[in-house]
């Protein structure tokens, strides 16, 4: 009995070594940043990087749920753009409007989820090829719906998203805490767990009585969902839309997932650790700025950062992952 809470013990606390060495990066770049520049410790510059991190915040959490399945989506970013888009020259000043093209929003991304769902899962086609085609079709779309960058967004919408409540909490952290939130109350479905089932062992699940095709739909139709969110969250920053800025986040997404210690191989990894990694590159892109790192160097610094940050989370992970597997042994 006490060998088995040992061993679950165990396990939580190898799960959260991702969560908390990814916290104390973002800890250490915030004193990098503040250091660099004093003048930015201000509620503005929390106000700012909230707004900044807010959609890469959504690709993160949208790319986490299906590689937790052990899957991945490369239409993640373009999703982004055509909900940007179509919300910038259909959404009007009014109530009904903005709920109208809200919802319709984050139903075309459920739509375009269900759509790689069926790809991968039914017609057989490798999850790269199928969403990497699914992207192509998307970003055709949204060119179609807004060839260049414009329209515009209800100021009240953009307030909504990219103001503040209370005279000066962000709206945008309220929003990334309610996602965290209802990650927490996921947690706890059994359909949200089957995910991770189905990503650490496949075959197992089905042994077990999981419909993994199912689960593994629904992580797409999710993804979607999420990225068009994404979407609503970079039309608001921008104050427009944008057939081409999304797909800026499809990288950046993954790797905020990775940073936070989502495992590309599936079973591993969870909503929290992504948040992280996605303030981290946002207070990176900050502190390059603050260094006066030129943009054309900025790529470098960011892919090598990102490396460096991984490794480290890595070799934490598995110092913690021994040294409780050891104590509990």
């Amino acid at each position: 009995m006490l060998r088995d809470q040992g061993a679950r013990r165990a396990q939580r606390i190898a799960k959260s070594a991702g969560v908390a060495s990814s916290t104390i990066i973002l800890a250490g770049m915030l004193a990098a940043y503040f250091a660099l520049d004093p003048s930015a410790l201000t509620d503005s510059t929390v106000l700012s990087l909230s707004n900044s991190a807010l959609p890469l915040v959504f690709a993160a959490t949208a790319e986490t749920v299906v590689l937790i399945g052990a899957g991945i989506d490369l239409s993640v970013g373009v999703v982004m753009s055509l909900v940007s888009v179509i919300v910038a020259t259909q959404m009007h000043n009014s109530g009904g409007s903005m709920l109208l093209w809200t919802v319709l929003s984050i139903g075309v991304g459920c739509a375009i989820g269900f759509v790689n769902g069926l790809l991968v899962e039914y017609a057989r086609v490798n999850a790269f090829i199928a969403t990497l085609a699914t992207m192509e079709i998307v970003q055709g779309l949204a060119l179609g719906v807004l060839g260049s960058p414009g329209g515009s967004l209800p100021s009240a919408y953009v307030s909504a998203i990219e103001g503040t409540s209370f005279g000066y909490f962000p709206n945008a952290l309220i929003i990334i805490l309610g996602i965290l939130a209802v990650y927490a109350i996921a947690r706890h479905v059994p359909a949200f767990r089957w995910v991770y089932a189905v990503g650490s062992d496949r075959q197992a699940a089905r042994v077990n009585g999981i419909r993994d095709r199912r689960v593994v739909m629904g992580s797409y139709v999710a993804c979607g969902g999420i990225a068009a969110m994404g979407g609503l969250a970079l039309a608001a920053l921008l104050g427009s839309g944008d057939p081409v800025e999304g797909a800026t986040f499809l990288l950046p997404g993954i790797a905020a997932a990775v940073i936070g210690g989502t495992s590309v191989f599936g079973g591993k990894g969870g909503v929290p650790g992504s948040v992280v990694g996605a303030f981290i590159l946002t207070v990176l892109a900050s502190v390059l700025f603050a260094a006066h790192v030129t943009p054309f160097y900025e790529s470098f610094f960011t892919g090598l950062a990102t490396i460096l940050i991984v490794a480290i989370g890595v070799i934490i992970d598995r110092y913690t992952s021994s040294r409780v597997a050891a104590q509990w042994a």
